[in-house]
């Protein structure tokens, strides 16, 4: 897991995690309140329509009892009838009944539509007698009242009364519910025949096993059934029972609704908590990853590599740090190259006065074999044998001293700008090249491309190279020497630059496996002469003073390829 996705899961960790347990606990606490207060609410909503209920039947005694006034004041049976009984909406009929069963007085009612059991039963209890609440054929829901005026005239009072009076005091309490969650409802219970919907008004009935549980549940019980909230209160004369009913969806919405704000206040400060976690994080990732590589880039060799300082702070002082290590590395390396050269030219010395001392041992053979000649009359072409010898090994000598000078050069080198592949073309047609030995070069259709190089050392590298090549096929009847251009790209530095790739190979005998990594160290060699220069000094104009990479394949019996790669256009101190 990189430095970055670390930094920023330990902040929102930090920020996130304690914010949503202390809000999870809150909103728990707050919503059991919360339902507490809504559950209390509607058992004081339930009460106020208890009250009403028992009101309800308040007015029921009082109207009845009016009979009393009647069985005095028999003079007065008209007025209180049509006045004091007959006041408000709650009568919707009233008969004073002889013995017969005949009407005395009355009105909105018919002597068929009497109850002639609760009659009976007044004049035998001499009690108010109430019915259940009953229906018309036109489903009008009605109540029905007698009682016995006097025991002697057995004169009764019969009184209807209208339950949408009711229901009409207690819709009221229903208002303010919301439409699409479900609405309030109460429903006034009469065990003995049926329930009547207070909102809907409508008549219906509850099934035996539900009105046995309401009837033992205790006063103010609150209970979630089918969906809904359920308070059951009791009214204690009648025998009946009131059911509030709510959606719990509706009456719990509120702590939904908490619940859902939360959530959002949550996620939007998750959001920002996020926001300023990833700006932390990466504030404090980006000098981090800056620093890493410019450290990537050292190791990759470029010790030219500056860093920015971007902050103010303590990793400014490592960047500081580094960019000074950075300089102390180079002039370390330089000094090490410095001592290297040294190093090496002490061996040279000894290279070379070896191998000068054998070539001037041959000049001087020479030199005596065509004195000892010249004094006698001797043939013109042996003195030419040996003066061809001193001129081999005088040539020898030069590239020795040559080889010497390239790899200990430090002066820069002096880039123009050239075709490649005109070039190569122009090397290769003033080379010598043995008879045994097809040359093949492939720039057929090769872009014109100009690179920034030092001619003669470039030609220096491709002559050593040929030279090598060609000394390897020189046992062969027949060789070829294949050279190709390509396109291609250099890694340089962790970038990725445009390039040329030249490829050189020769059909030779090949070079051993364990030589293969030692071909281009300084006096390396498997032949009886020469200072093994050659193939370092290659290495070093390519790789050190333009640039670029050597490399080799080779095989036993399979030939070599030297491959070179040139930067485009490419930065010689880069």
């Amino acid at each position: 897991m990189k430095l970055f996705h670390k930094f920023l899961i330990a902040l929102l960790v930090i920020s996130i995690v304690p914010l949503a347990v202390y809000s999870f606990i809150t909103l728990n606490s707050t919503g059991e309140t919360l339902k507490k207060i809504i559950n209390e609410n509607n058992i004081n909503l339930s009460i106020n329509i208890v009250r009403e209920v028992n009101e309800f039947f308040s007015i029921i005694k009082s109207k009845t009892y009016f009979a009393k006034e009647i069985e005095r004041n028999k003079s007065m049976a008209d007025h209180i009838i049509f006045k004091e009984i007959n006041e408000g909406e709650i009568v919707s009929g009233v008969l004073l009944l002889d013995s017969k069963l005949n009407t005395v007085t009355g009105w909105g009612l018919n002597r068929e539509n009497l109850n002639e059991e609760i009659i009976n039963r007044t004049l035998s209890t001499g009690k108010c007698e109430v019915t259940p609440i009953l229906r018309t054929e036109s489903e009008d829901m009605f109540i029905d009242a007698a009682y016995n005026v006097s025991k002697k005239s057995k004169e009764t009072l019969y009184i209807r009364y209208n339950p949408g009076y009711l229901i009409k005091k207690v819709k009221p309490y229903l208002k303010g519910t919301g439409k699409p969650l479900g609405r309030k409802n109460v429903f006034i219970i009469d065990p003995s025949s049926g329930t009547i919907s207070v909102y809907t008004k409508t008549f219906l009935r509850i099934p035996a096993d539900k009105l046995n549980r309401y009837a033992k549940l205790n006063q103010n019980e609150v209970f979630i059934e089918e969906g809904n909230l359920n308070i059951v209160q009791k009214i204690s004369e009648p025998g009946w029972m009131t059911l509030f009913q709510e959606p719990v969806s509706s009456a719990y919405f509120p702590v939904k609704q908490l619940w859902i704000i939360s959530a959002i206040l949550i996620l939007a400060t998750s959001g920002f908590a996020l926001l300023v976690a990833f700006l932390l994080a990466n504030n404090l990732y980006k000098p981090l990853k800056i620093l890493v590589e410019g450290m990537e880039k050292v190791s990759e060799g470029n010790l030219d590599y500056q860093l920015k300082i971007l902050s103010n702070d303590e990793l400014s002082k490592s960047v500081s740090i580094f960019n000074s290590m950075t300089a102390k590395l180079k002039k370390l390396q330089n000094d090490m190259r410095a001592k290297e050269r040294l190093s090496a030219m002490g061996q040279m010395a000894n290279v070379l006065g070896h191998e000068i001392r054998n070539l001037l041992g041959a000049i001087v053979n020479a030199l005596y074999i065509i004195k000892h000649y010249s004094s006698k009359e001797t043939q013109q072409s042996e003195i030419i044998k040996y003066v061809e010898i001193i001129e081999k090994e005088i040539k020898s000598m030069e590239k020795i001293i040559n080889n010497m000078l390239d790899f200990s050069r430090t002066r820069s080198p002096i880039l123009e700008k050239i075709n490649i592949a005109e070039f190569l073309d122009d090397i290769l047609k003033n080379f010598n090249m043995p008879e045994n030995i097809t040359l093949d070069f492939e720039k057929k259709q090769f872009p014109e491309i100009t690179l920034d190089l030092d001619i003669e050392e470039i030609k220096q590298v491709i002559r050593n190279i040929l030279n090598n090549s060609i000394e390897s096929m020189e046992a062969k009847e027949k060789g070829v020497l294949k050279i190709r251009l390509l396109r291609t790209v250099l890694e340089k530095y962790g970038e990725s630059v445009p390039a040329i790739r030249l490829e050189i190979t020769d059909t030779g005998n090949g070079v051993p496996p364990e030589n293969i990594s030692k071909i281009f160290e300084p006096f390396f060699s498997t032949k009886s002469k020469g200072t093994g220069l050659g193939l370092s000094v290659v290495k070093k104009i390519i790789e050190e003073r333009h640039g670029g990479k050597v490399e080799v394949k080779s095989g036993i019996n399979e030939g070599t390829t030297f491959i070179i790669i040139l930067p485009i256009n490419s930065d010689k101190n880069e």
